[in-house]
């Protein structure tokens, strides 16, 4: 019996003597690195993926029309903190991120202006604690997300016409030269939305809208 004791005592030792402290004596938990998070600024027309150790940045165009998005069809992107809600991978513009727009601040100020119903807003804040999309149905309008560039679809065996050939050709210069041209979506192109998918966990990741 005592050298049973003996022994299990030794164990225990050596296992607190290679435990990790810290300065304070205490046991250092490990430390769970930071998920990627995207940024996106629409005065620089870039999206910015910031990771623990780095931060990449992507040419991308927005809304057509300058200000903060708070009514259905008015073409602004939103502004403030979002979450990917809902993934598309057969989307018309080849992959689509959709985003919690309105989430419950949106709500609330649209309550307080009037522009929605406390039922509306209700549904809104309900969706934000889930996790899930809100309602993308009433007067603050809905569907924004991240996407690619619909003309990079289009192969060169693919182009019969002239028109065609205008697509392709206006797909070179998309983000580089053109102004804002979406509906209040953000669109990259296809390859920088692939990078960008390898480096974030997908549905859930953060995505801050600032202009």
């Amino acid at each position: 019996m005592f050298k049973k004791t003996s022994i299990i005592t030794s164990l225990l030792a050596s296992l607190i003597a290679i435990m990790p402290y810290n300065s304070l004596g205490n046991i250092e938990k490990k430390q769970t690195p930071p998920e990627a998070y995207l940024v996106m600024k629409k005065s620089e027309q870039k999206i910015y993926l910031v990771t623990e150790n780095e931060s990449e940045n992507y040419p991308a165009v927005y809304g057509k029309s300058l200000g903060k998005k708070s009514t259905q069809g008015d073409r602004k992107t939103p502004e403030g903190n979002y979450f990917i809600c809902m993934i598309n991978p057969n989307s018309e513009w080849d992959y689509f991120y959709g985003l919690n727009y309105p989430n419950e601040k949106d709500g609330k100020e649209a309550l307080e202006a009037g522009q929605i119903t406390l039922k509306e807003y209700n549904a809104i804040a309900e969706a934000e604690k889930k996790g899930v999309c809100p309602p993308w149905n009433t007067s603050l309008g809905g569907e924004i997300g991240i996407h690619g560039t619909n003309p990079e679809r289009i192969g060169l065996e693919t182009i019969i016409n002239y028109a065609d050939w205008i697509n392709f050709f206006n797909d070179i210069y998309l983000l580089d030269k053109n102004p804002n041209w979406t509906k209040g979506c953000i669109a990259l192109r296809n390859q920088d939305f692939y990078d960008i998918r390898s480096k974030i966990k997908g549905l859930g990741t953060k995505v801050i809208i600032q202009n």
